[in-house]
């Protein structure tokens, strides 16, 4: 495993056609085998899902995933709108002790990702396994729950069809990454406005810190980077929240780039602009604990716990 920390070589290594994502679905191909277990719905989800995907195969699925988030991003930002309207004026108040994961950014995706299930004509009763399937990604999560995730991911595609694989893998695509990257936004501000009431801070508009901090690539043809010669099946980890890096090169890769320019970019950025202008309209000051960090993810960064105390 290499590591890339340098700007420019990890742009020239995520746009280059000779790298490309691990596929993870051959991971479960491989724990398949040795175990002699089904892992069918795990692989098919995973073999859909444009992240993890290169070619024309990815072009085809990203194409897919776009269309879904078309599809529901208007109902999407209607209901984090909505969460927000209500969330605000009952709960940004003086004396008040608030759990930015637990107690909002977990239930405004929730509430998001109840809209996109109704705008796709699913049930809610599906939102479990939507917020449960990230658990398939992470080299920590234990073969129990892998398997009752399969389990239960076979069950739904019964029911509702094959193209549930395509619902489901646009939904929970980037749904820890929005999760830990608004905690991470919101503590880095008001950590850096610690005696400003929240209606004097200036809120950026764009998130000014990622729970994302690498991506993963692995050597399809001999290519040199740099320094660094790679052959095939040689892996990189690209940094692309290098600290050493200017700002305007860590909001550049924030994103991802190329062809697999991060497609929920939009709606994360319209919910972070109503989540911002919730907090504006308060006239408190937030005095801001810890982070706690989750060890839930061995791929990107998680919060825990985040706990802000607002007074007058």
């Amino acid at each position: 495993m290499r590591i890339i920390s340098d700007y420019d070589q990890t742009r020239e290594i995520l746009n280059s056609d000779h790298f490309g994502p691990h596929p993870m679905g051959d991971l479960y191909r491989d724990v398949a085998a040795r175990l002699g277990r089904n892992f069918d719905a795990t692989i098919n989800l995973l073999d859909r899902m444009p992240l993890l995907l290169d070619g024309d195969t990815h072009k085809q699925q990203r194409k897919i995933t776009a269309q879904l988030g078309e599809r529901t991003r208007s109902a999407q930002i209607a209901a984090a709108a909505a969460f927000l309207d209500e969330y605000g004026p009952g709960h940004l108040l003086a004396g008040a002790e608030i759990d930015l994961v637990a107690e909002l950014v977990k239930p405004l995706f929730q509430a998001m990702n109840h809209a996109a299930l109704i705008e796709m004509g699913l049930p809610t009763t599906l939102l479990d396994l939507v917020e449960e399937l990230p658990w398939l990604f992470w080299k920590t999560t234990p073969l129990k729950r892998r398997i009752d995730l399969n389990d239960r991911l076979t069950a739904a595609v019964t029911v509702h069809g094959e193209d549930l694989y395509d619902q489901l893998g646009f939904q929970i695509l980037g749904s820890r990454p929005f999760l830990g990257s608004l905690v991470f936004s919101l503590h880095d501000i008001l950590a850096r406005h610690p005696a400003t009431p929240l209606s004097a801070i200036d809120w950026p508009g764009l998130l000014p810190v990622s729970a994302v901090p690498f991506m993963g690539r692995r050597c399809n043809h001999a290519q040199t980077v740099g320094e660094h010669d790679f052959e095939p099946g040689d892996r990189a980890r690209c940094l692309i929240q290098n600290p050493d890096w200017t700002e305007k090169q860590r909001q550049a890769m924030m994103w991802g780039t190329g062809g697999h320019l991060c497609l929920g970019r939009a709606l994360t950025l319209a919910v972070w602009e109503k989540t911002t202008q919730m907090f504006a309209a308060s006239h408190c000051t937030a005095h801001v604990g810890a982070l706690e960090m989750s060890n839930e993810s061995d791929l990107i960064d998680l919060p825990k716990s985040c706990v802000i105390r607002l007074t007058a």
